[in-house]
């Protein structure tokens, strides 16, 4: 076993020695002559030929035509302002952009929305953090040497391996409460969890860790080498947990409750009534231990098939020096004949090997047998793990702090730290000790995209997307050549023109006669002299009429032919109806082009405003991130897919911030050559907001922002080969040589970047993006990457070499033990 205990030692400290290199080593720097297309670059420039010069200046190559319609330059009245874009290239699949999408300023977007889903999982978090203390109490009491020795020499050896990471660096671009302090250091003191409120006011947070952002931020699988090394420092009893369920094996719950449940001290409770009260405390905990019970039996059943069909099964009169030299030679041989199948093999012998005599050393007599071996192999072949009451004791004896860290830790790892001694915790610390001496620490942040979890993050959903999908302010669809603005206008002007020559015509009547806005002096006078005279003429006529009816006897027509003035009354009535006309006319004839002129100024106003809100519209921040819901958020449904429903009544989520389904805000060279759209309101702003070299399509002078955003997860597509990208105009059908368009979030189909909706005019009949993708490329990108697999092996490599070495000192210990045989008389 000497032997396998190096060459185990060997195995991990090679995979250990990658951690030394953060996740960004393993980026080469892009070829320019490489198939795929790995990074994403807009250039802004007076013309086409100038956004070109700069990326050729700057190291990019450009691809394609102007991308912009947004207006006239105010550069060049006589051009348009052009966004070309440029690429980098690679030959390594795994750095290729895989997607990219296109969000409008009034799109179907919410940061608000995505504050939201990071407040619910620091809920979540904290919530998982209030049972979790109990590990971190038991790290520190052991630690400080309030446990056993052997508790003491778990925690020394948790603490050097927690060491290897620090938490950040407080000076980083997006550190929050880094301390740069390494975590074995750091938790030996409270966290801010466990302080609550008062840490917010402490003037020495950097000497407490905020462990809810650790947790929140740090890659799953540093969380869980960081959460393996406190569990293994967790149990500060005198005695290890296998010996504690060597103690109760066999025995009646009914026997042991009151030991692990204080409310059942003094009571006779019967077998049923103890397994309930048990299942109540340690229901869940078993029911975790349960489910790696498979995991195990798998891999004891693999070692047992393995050595019997390579003959590697020891002989009753076969030394150990002898066996191990034996199955040595076997896999040098094997690595001669098969390398590829000896990395498999040599790893899984050496894994399951330690596995099997650990639980063969463990006494735990039942129905199964005699060893805990027999309870994994149990000669009935029945299923243990089928029942999570069987391992009711197993979650009775472990600690407080090992049953909170059952989340992160496997029954497999519990089994080989539970093996351990102080002997073998000290033996253990040195090789640890040795094989980081020349490794440098690693951030728990290491291969981390913080910035997702930090301002300019903006969630969208195919909801959100269909909800805003055409929609625009009120002003764009208003100030449109058929839109409701441009209507009001139209009338506005007719009605202002129509004012104007009705009241030009009726001024043409007026002789010069009527006033301005009210009649003048000499016009009435003139009106109310020719009525009196007029008046006085018909009642002087009346009465000579009276007269000649009455005195000659007349009839009145002969009276009034006598008297002789029904023309001269006709003619003098006439007279004022005209003089009247001239008046009226002349006033309000004034009155009324004045009218005209008001409105036709009212329209203008109007239209001028139309244009100036249409012109100049009022950017907001450009998200610097975008991800779909979809992606980091799944509903909990039952297993007949009902939903799982909070306490208030809401479908409970897993939330997952996945950095590699976010997309980048493709950037732009707008704070190298000054902004175009410096009169535009809000484009100002755009530094203080974060996103000052966001690229904008439309150059800051559009309707409203047209972003463009990439992605290189395969979970979004495959690699796009460079040569295959086409700008296109005039159609959106897609090219012979093209599978894929620039598309809208949630959406697959090509979008048109010229649609009137975001810029200001269309004359080439549409602007589309295509592209190809290289569907055999084999790509890896994703949160199991090299640096990041590697970190979770220091968990790994305590539990690993203390393991053996445990194993080791507890063979060792027995065969001691035993009697040796007579001397031959």
């Amino acid at each position: 076993m000497a032997k396998l205990k190096t060459k185990l030692t060997a195995a991990l400290l090679s995979l250990v020695t990658l951690t030394a290199s953060p996740l960004g080593a393993f980026k080469a720097a892009a070829d320019s002559t490489g198939k795929y297309v790995s990074e994403v670059y807009i250039a802004y420039g007076k013309t086409e030929s100038d956004a070109k010069k700069w990326l050729t200046d700057n190291g990019w190559e450009p691809v394609g035509g102007n991308l912009n319609a947004g207006k006239l330059s105010f550069w060049d009245k006589a051009e348009k302002v052009a966004a070309v874009m440029g690429i980098h290239r690679t030959n390594n699949a795994e750095e290729a952009v895989t997607d990219m999408a296109v969000m409008n300023m009034k799109g179907g977007y919410s940061f608000q929305d995505y504050q939201i889903l990071l407040d619910e999982k620091k809920t979540e978090i904290n919530a998982f953090l209030d049972t979790y203390v109990p590990v971190l109490k038991e790290y520190r009491d052991n630690y400080n040497g309030k446990g056993s020795p052997a508790g003491k020499a778990r925690a020394d050896l948790a603490h050097e391996l927690l060491n290897r990471f620090y938490d950040g660096d407080p000076n980083g671009e997006y550190a929050v409460n880094d301390t740069g302090k390494p975590l074995g250091d750091l938790l030996l003191k409270e966290t801010s969890h466990e302080l609550g409120d008062q840490y917010e006011n402490m003037t020495d947070k950097a000497e407490h860790a905020d462990l809810t952002q650790i947790l929140l931020e740090s890659s799953g699988v540093a969380v869980l080498a960081v959460e393996q090394a406190l569990a293994m420092a967790a149990d500060t009893a005198k005695t290890t947990w296998l010996e504690r369920l060597t103690k109760i094996s066999g025995v009646s719950l009914a026997n042991v409750v009151k030991d692990y449940v204080p409310e059942a001290r003094g009571q006779n409770l019967s077998p049923s009534a103890a397994k309930s009260l048990m299942q109540s405390q340690f229901g869940d905990a078993a029911a975790a231990l349960a489910a790696g019970y498979g995991d195990v039996q798998q891999d004891l059943y693999w070692y047992l098939s393995f050595i019997g069909e390579k003959n590697l099964v020891q002989e009753e009169d076969e030394s150990d020096e002898d066996y191990s030299a034996r199955i040595e030679a076997y896999f040098d041989a094997l690595k001669e004949t098969d390398e590829d199948y000896y990395q498999d093999a040599v790893e899984n012998f050496n894994n399951t090997a330690r596995l099997y005599y650990t639980l063969e050393s463990v006494e735990y007599e039942g129905e199964w047998g005699e060893t805990l071996l027999d309870f994994f192999i149990p000669e009935s072949e029945a299923y243990y793990g089928s029942d999570a009451d069987n391992f009711l004791p197993f979650a009775a004896v472990l600690s407080e702090g090992q049953r909170a860290g059952l989340e992160f830790l496997s029954l497999y790892a519990l089994l080989r730290i539970g093996a351990g001694t102080e002997e073998a915790a000290k033996e253990t610390l040195p090789d640890v000790q040795e094989i980081f001496k020349d490794a440098e620490s690693i951030s728990v942040y290491s291969g981390i995209n913080r910035a997702i979890f930090r301002d300019g993050v903006a969630l969208t959903s195919q909801a959100k997307m269909q909800k805003n999908m055409g929609k625009t302010d009120w002003f764009d669809s208003a100030f449109d050549w058929n839109g409701m603005g441009n209507m009001i206008a139209y009338a506005g002007a007719v009605a202002g023109i129509s004012a104007i020559i009705g009241g030009a015509m009726m001024l043409s009547k007026s002789n010069g006669r009527g006033g301005w806005f009210y009649i003048s002096i000499e016009d009435t006078k003139l009106l109310r002299d020719q009525t009196k005279l007029y008046k006085t003429y018909v009642e002087e006529t009346q009465l000579q009429v009276d007269l000649l009816v009455s005195e000659e006897g007349l009839s009145h027509a002969d009276a009034v032919k006598e008297v002789g003035n029904e023309i001269g009354i006709k003619n003098m009535k006439a007279e004022v109806s005209k003089t009247r006309s001239e008046i009226f006319n002349g006033s309000y004839g004034r009155w009324l082009t004045a009218l005209g002129g008001v409105i036709l100024l009212a329209t203008a106003g109007f239209e001028i405003a139309q244009l100036a809100k249409y012109y100049n519209c009022t950017f907001t921040e450009i998200p610097m991130l975008i991800v779909d819901e979809a992606d980091i958020v799944s509903y909990l449904t039952d297993k007949d897919g009902n939903p799982i429903l909070d306490e208030k009544g809401n479908q409970k989520k897993n939330i997952d911030f996945d950095q590699y389904v976010y997309y980048d805000v493709v950037k732009s060279n707008r704070q190298a050559v000054g902004q175009i759209g410096d009169w535009q309101n809000g484009v100002s702003d755009y530094k203080k907001w974060g996103c000052g070299d966001a690229a904008d399509l439309n150059c800051d002078c559009g309707k409203q922002w047209l972003a463009m955003y990439v992605n290189k997860s395969p979970e979004k597509g495959n690699p796009i080969l460079a040569n295959s990208l086409t700008y296109q105009t005039g159609s959106s059908k897609t090219p012979a040589n093209c599978t894929r368009g620039l598309h809208y979030f949630c959406y697959d189909y090509a979008m048109n970047i010229a649609d009137e909706a975001y810029a200001y005019n269309d004359d080439k009949g549409g602007i589309y993006l295509f592209w190809n993708e290289d569907a055999k490329a084999y790509n890896t990108a994703s949160a199991f990457s090299k640096g990041q697999l590697a970190l979770a092996g220091i968990g790994g490599l305590a539990v690993g070499i203390f393991g053996a070495t445990a194993v080791m000192l507890l063979t060792n210990k027995r065969r001691k033990d035993e009697p040796e045989a007579p001397a031959a008389a």
